[in-house]
């Protein structure tokens, strides 16, 4: 047993002398070649060897050129070397070196700041994304190109990159705070786009588009940006974009800014293209949920357009001439490098193509939009921009010899004032002053008329401050004062106008948690004033992003939004017949609660899919009693809310949204299935039934082909399922009446049977269309475009009434024209 027990101790004593030997992982010799490298090479080579390193690349200046003599080194010597100047901790942890930022190092944080712009125009680039090669540092531009990122000491590579625009790689030695600005050349290219979808800042339920040409064959070869976010999932609307409904909600619950003031009507007549003229358009922003808290005042969706801002540089133009409008742009320095504007104006062709046709009937219709822009950049860190837009439509029809005239007339008057200041290189400060007029009137004989006007003024003050490249804040206030004003019958009759007075308080916080998860946490607080009525309104917004791999995204967001105007529209009819009225005391404002959940991934090629489910509940929604006309001529005994119902409503689908890149086409596509329903006491007794907004499958698909280097092909069909439309049954009484008779109105009840009772036909359209692009001397070109809409399909009806006679239902329609070839040509100069 002694012998047993010697021996052990024997072999136990030699495997700890063993170990004592054994040389630690520090002492290991490694060899490298090379003269000059950045640290992050050196690290690689040492790993290349087998060695294990765990160290945090926000610690560790990977990118910082060092030079070392070529030899044979120990990890540790080498190590040494290469982070001399890092403050770095050197540990050897069992088979792992473990690299860390010592606690007592003095890191020195720097912060570089300034604009992105576009290359040869010093037009600043919202939202444009900066990132650190070889690093997961990022940061984004703010609504007005400015960006601010904090560095230690070091020398990088960045890359600034913005989908529409060619990337670029800029290499910074830092080694204090200063401004930088970078540009960015116009154009897309394909690797360019697969940097976009690869390293920027995606899927917060906010969508991009940038003003480029476009050989989609839309109405009559009418570029219009607004076409583009009709292609996305979830949206429908007429035949141009315009009118939309989005996520079962109404055209007046969609928020539209053109440079920050408020568009109440933003169509021309028939749903034929919205007002913005798309040579003077920069970039559009889209969201349909995950709302920004500085948005406010609407339920389903965000369309902020922004125009360009003049080129500080060059004086360029754009000339287009088509079927139904013609158009022309002109952009360019005033001071150079100081002072700026872009102007435009379009034209449509209708009413002198009537008077060539027939002289004798006294019909006229025309529809202008004209735009103007100065910016003026006061010095470095400061800008003052000043935008403008005019716009009308006007219909008149009647015999010369007629003694009852119809016209009808509309139109939009927008101003908006604007100041950029750059505070310091994390603060940046945005004040704007907007004034907006709407205004819509319709006369049918000598005497009689109706007026409707909403004119709107608003101060805006907010403040966006970068804490790190990790935090980003923004905090806002709003002043709004409004007036609706209208009347009914001859002018001298004195008009009604009441006033609102809102005033607004929001925040937002975009916090990167991680690499991986990312989130947007929001408030928005608003007091609205209105004769005889206060309301107050807390709307938390928020999102969340969770980062899977380099190909895998998931998305959570919820949002409260308010509104506090009301919009009563007679259904069927896209032609303005709007009545609009502020939130009181018999007018709660309406709201709606938004719920998403997303999943997005990145094809290895140029293409990716998204798909997601949503859920919205909205409440205190207004409808006309079905009928029954709110524009009918007042009785004094019935007061016109007593012809509106007010009820809560739900819409919930499924949206899947494919894009993909090939090497000579391209292909977007878009299905969405939902459900809308909406619920009103007076109506089967509150039971939920069909909402008029309901657009159960929608399905869009375009296709744009390179045929050479001058020619191409597109080709785009739509499809959605018919809507709903009330149509009068038997049982239907004389509302009038009912009304005047009715001590209790909530006693009159209709049923879910005489409500949505008739289905439209599904609608689908196939468009093709041709371009032809010829290039000439100093960047200028011409785009040739012709085609054919509707070439074979049932388009959207412009117009649909419903009648009974002989106990036959009749259902009138006025649609588009089925068959309808275009043509247009564009010069770029």
């Amino acid at each position: 047993m002694n012998r047993y027990i010697l021996c052990c101790f024997i072999v136990f004593f030699q495997w700890k002398s063993g170990l004592a030997q054994q040389p630690s992982i520090l002492s290991q010799t490694v060899h490298t070649k090379m003269a000059e490298g950045t640290v992050g090479s050196y690290l690689s080579t040492i790993a290349n060897e087998g060695i294990s390193l765990s160290y945090s690349n926000d610690q560790i200046k990977l990118l910082r050129v060092v030079q070392i003599k070529p030899g044979t080194y120990s990890v540790k010597n080498l190590l040494q070397l290469i982070l001399k100047e890092e403050h770095i901790q050197i540990v050897a942890h069992g088979n792992k070196i473990v690299l860390y930022k010592s606690p007592t190092a003095k890191i020195n944080k720097n912060v570089i700041s300034g604009y992105v712009y576009l290359k040869n125009s010093r037009e600043p680039i919202p939202y444009a994304n900066i990132n650190i090669v070889g690093t997961s540092i990022s940061v984004s531009c703010n609504d007005y190109g400015f960006y601010s990122l904090e560095l230690p000491d070091g020398k990088y590579v960045l890359k600034i990159s913005h989908i529409g625009y060619t990337s670029q790689l800029d290499s910074l030695k830092i080694t204090s705070s200063f401004t930088h600005h970078f540009q960015l050349g116009s154009g897309i290219t394909l690797a360019e786009i697969k940097v976009e979808k690869k390293e920027s800042k995606i899927w917060d339920g906010h969508t991009i588009i940038p003003n480029t040409a476009t050989s989609v064959p839309v109405l009559l070869g009418q570029a219009d940006p607004l076409r583009t976010i009709q292609m996305q999932s979830g949206v429908s609307g007429g035949t141009s974009g315009s009118n939309m409904l989005v996520r079962g909600g109404t055209t007046d619950q969609n928020l539209v800014l053109l440079d920050g003031a408020p568009v109440y009507n933003y169509s021309h007549f028939g749903d034929l293209l919205s007002i913005f003229n798309n040579d003077a358009v920069k970039h559009v922003s889209f969201y349909k949920g995950a709302f920004p808290s500085r948005y406010e005042g609407r339920l389903s969706s965000v369309i902020d357009v922004k125009m360009k801002e003049g080129n500080m540089e060059e004086f360029h133009g754009v000339a287009n001439v088509g079927l139904l409008t013609s158009s022309a742009m002109v952009e360019g320095p005033i001071l150079k490098q100081k002072v700026s504007f872009i102007s435009s104006i379009r034209r449509s062709w209708v009413d002198a193509i009537t008077r060539a046709i027939d002289k004798d009937i006294d019909l006229k219709y025309y529809l202008y939009d004209a735009n103007f822009k100065i910016n003026y950049k006061i010095d470095s860190t400061t800008h003052l921009f000043l935008s403008t837009y005019l716009g009308s439509d006007r219909i008149s029809l009647g015999l010369k010899e007629s003694e009852n005239p119809f016209l009808l007339q509309w139109g939009n008057a927008l101003v908006s004032t604007r100041l950029n200041k750059v505070i310091n290189n994390r603060l940046f400060y945005n004040t704007s002053m907007t004034f907006s007029r709407f205004t819509n009137k319709l006369i049918t004989d000598t005497e009689n008329n109706t007026y409707n006007q909403i004119s709107d003024i608003a101060l805006n003050n907010e403040i966006n401050y970068r804490w790190n490249n990790n935090v980003s804040s923004y905090w806002g206030v709003r002043f709004n004062d409004s007036k609706f004003r209208y009347y009914y019958q001859n002018e001298a009759e004195e008009s009604k106008t009441p006033r609102a007075t809102q005033i607004s308080i929001y925040s937002d916080n975009d916090v990167s948690i991680s690499d991986r998860l990312k989130l947007r946490a929001g408030l928005h607080l608003v007091t609205f004033l209105v004769k005889q009525k206060n309301y107050q309104s807390f709307q938390p917004r928020s999102s969340l992003i969770f980062k899977v791999d380099r190909s895998n995204y998931f998305s959570a967001s919820y949002a409260y939004m308010a509104q506090f105007y009301h919009q009563i529209t007679q259904p069927g009819i896209t032609i303005p017949n709007e009545f609009r009225a502020p939130s009181s005391a018999n007018l709660p404002p309406e709201a709606s609660s938004t719920y998403e959940l997303g999943y997005r991934h990145l094809f290895h090629s140029d293409g990716t899919i998204n798909i997601g489910i949503y859920s919205r509940n909205f409440k205190n929604i207004l409808m006309s009693r079905p009928f029954q006309s709110l524009f009918d001529e007042p009785d004094e005994n019935i007061a016109w809310q007593n012809r509106l119902l007010s009820g809560k409503g739900r819409s919930k689908g499924l949206e899947i949204d494919y894009n993909q890149k090939f090497k000579t086409f391209n292909i977007q596509a878009s299905y969405t299935l939902s459900k809308a329903t909406s619920s009103f006491a007076q109506i089967n007794n509150g039971q939920y039934f069909i909402s008029p907004n309901d657009i159960r499958n929608q399905f869009n698909y375009s296709m744009t082909m390179d045929l050479s280097s001058k020619w191409q092909t597109s080709f785009l069909f739509t499809y959605r399922t018919g809507k709903r439309i009330t149509v009068p049954s038997y049982s239907i009484l004389d509302l009038d009446e009912i009304l005047e008779n009715s001590q209790d109105l909530e006693e009159y009840q209709l049923y879910a049977e005489d409500i949505q009772n008739y289905k439209l036909k599904d609608n689908y359209s196939l468009n093709i269309g041709f371009s032809y692009t010829k290039l000439y001397p100093n960047s200028r070109r011409s785009h040739l475009r012709f085609g054919v809409n509707n070439l074979i399909g049932r388009p959207v009806p412009i117009i649909t009434t419903t009648s009974i006679e002989d106990n036959q239902i009749i259902v009138n329609q006025v649609d588009p024209f089925k068959f309808l070839p275009y043509v247009g040509y564009t010069y770029v100069f």
